[in-house]
């Protein structure tokens, strides 16, 4: 027999934590509209999360919003960071909203799809971080075309015979390509039965590129030798020796085989990780479709970038713009990752969670940041209301997350009338309004009342502070 089912929230419990994340995000953005985006950005991350709980095909999809997602974010702590430092924390609070809306609206997010999510988070993390080192480099050099190749000068420019830029990128692209081949996995594209045909067609392949690669390297020695006897011929090993198309070619050909390389090999190390029935055996192996569609979104953003306006200082940006995206994916991995296992069967609850999370924290930063200028009517223009405002919303989606996990995980989501749950969500609305109240109440009383500036808003604060903790306390009964 199994167990209660909370991994989904009743409807009207859903739209009440989406209204209550909706006023969350309204409060916050009243310091900064652009926290707008970084709550849609949260909304994209969250989408992306659940499309890692399907097939193939939705992996792909989700793999790629979420490095895309994951930049919103950094574009909102940017653009907010500009209203002062401590503001800066409300464009990942407001994401944390946005994840919880679409947590709530997409029926929660499962210990499978947390642990997809924290494995594409490294893979974009690696990713970004691989972009975000190449893009100054390629913009020095003034764009792909160039920067491709100038990629093999190195070997280009040694000053021995004609030969040694050719026969070394000739020899590296081969020896990339090869490897890349080499690593393969057999089963990823062939039946069981299948397998020794395979095998034979992946080794023959290997030894095409090596005949091919050495016919080459021995056609250059013999028409440099010919050329040396007639010089009329020599300006064969003189154009390809200074011919800028074979070394963007075989650049481009050796960067593509080492990203084969790399990405062969984490599809082997996820393919042996999910064999033998382990914790991740349940999950399938969706390492292929993470990786097209991490490529797909690291691309996107790549274009972006390379789209801005020209100058040193657009290139600085967007490379440290690329480097905090790669850091904050490879965080969100790594936590990802460990917390997947704790998920459990409450997964529904988690909706409520990100949406109170995010809202009290934003709350918090908000209040902290509040300059009331000695002014009671500060309260409510200064930003002070709308932190209670935040504050309340998020303890109001909490206990409706609360709630509606174990409404549905007693009876059953679809059993629970829906009258029942707006008689609770409005008492429950009620109480979070009345603190809200007498925070804001409060706060203009001791800016009213109190002769000098620090103390009155320490004092209201404070005292907003604790109606609200008053308030929560109800909500807990």
């Amino acid at each position: 027999m199994s167990g209660p089912d909370r991994s989904r929230l009743p409807s009207a419990t859903v739209w009440a934590i989406v209204t209550a994340g909706l006023a969350g995000t309204a409060a916050l953005s009243t310091a900064e509209p652009a926290i707008g985006m970084a709550a849609l950005a949260g909304v994209i991350a969250g989408v992306a999360c659940r499309f890692f709980a399907g097939g193939h095909g939705r992996v792909a999809v989700g793999a790629a919003l979420l490095p895309i997602a994951f930049a919103g974010i950094v574009v909102g702590v940017g653009v907010t960071a500009d209203v002062g430092g401590w503001a800066a924390a409300l464009a990942p609070a407001a994401a944390l909203v946005g994840v919880g809306l679409a947590s709530a609206f997409t029926g929660g997010l499962s210990p499978t799809a947390f642990r997809r999510t924290g494995n594409a988070g490294i893979v974009s993390g690696v990713a970004l971080g691989i972009v975000a080192v190449l893009f100054p480099v390629v913009s020095a050099a003034g764009g792909v075309r160039v920067a491709v190749p100038a990629a093999l000068d190195p070997a280009w420019s040694v000053e021995t015979t004609g030969l040694t830029g050719p026969v070394v990128g000739i020899v590296v692209a081969a020896s990339a390509v090869a490897l890349a081949l080499r690593a393969v996995p057999i089963a990823a594209f062939t039946l069981p039965h299948r397998r020794e045909g395979a095998v034979a067609l992946r080794t023959g392949l290997v030894r095409l590129i090596a005949v091919v690669a050495a016919a080459a390297v021995a056609g250059l020695v013999v028409a440099t030798l010919v050329g040396s006897l007639v010089p009329r011929i020599g300006w064969i090993v003189d154009a390809v020796s200074t011919s800028g198309l074979l070394r963007g070619t075989l650049a481009t050909t050796t960067a593509l085989a080492t990203v084969a390389l790399a990405c062969w090999l984490f599809v082997r190390l996820v393919w042996l990780g999910s064999r033998g029935g382990g914790p991740n055996g349940s999950d399938g192996n969706v390492a292929v479709p993470t990786l097209v569609g991490v490529g797909v979104g690291t691309t996107v953003l790549a274009v972006v970038g390379s789209r801005l306006v020209p100058g040193t200082v657009a290139a600085d940006l967007v490379t440290a713009g690329l480097l905090v995206t790669a850091l904050l994916s490879v965080t969100v991995g790594l936590v990802a990752r460990p917390y997947a296992g704790v998920i459990g069967e409450e997964a529904g609850r988690t909706a409520g969670t990100a949406v109170g999370l995010g809202s009290g924290l934003g709350g918090v930063v908000l209040g902290a940041t509040v300059d009331l200028g000695g002014e009671t009517g500060a309260v409510v223009s200064g930003g002070a209301l709308a932190a209670f405002c935040a504050i309340g919303a998020g303890l109001f989606a909490y206990r409706a997350g609360v709630y509606g996990s174990d409404v549905a995980g007693d009876v059953g989501r679809e059993a629970v009338a829906r009258d029942v749950q707006l008689v609770r969500f409005t008492w429950t609305a009620a109480v979070a309004g009345v603190g809200v109240v007498l925070a804001t109440v409060g706060l203009a009383l001791a800016t009213a009342l109190s002769p000098t500036l620090s103390v009155p808003s320490t004092v209201g604060v404070v005292g907003g502070l604790v109606a609200t903790g008053a308030a929560a306390w109800l909500l807990f009964e």
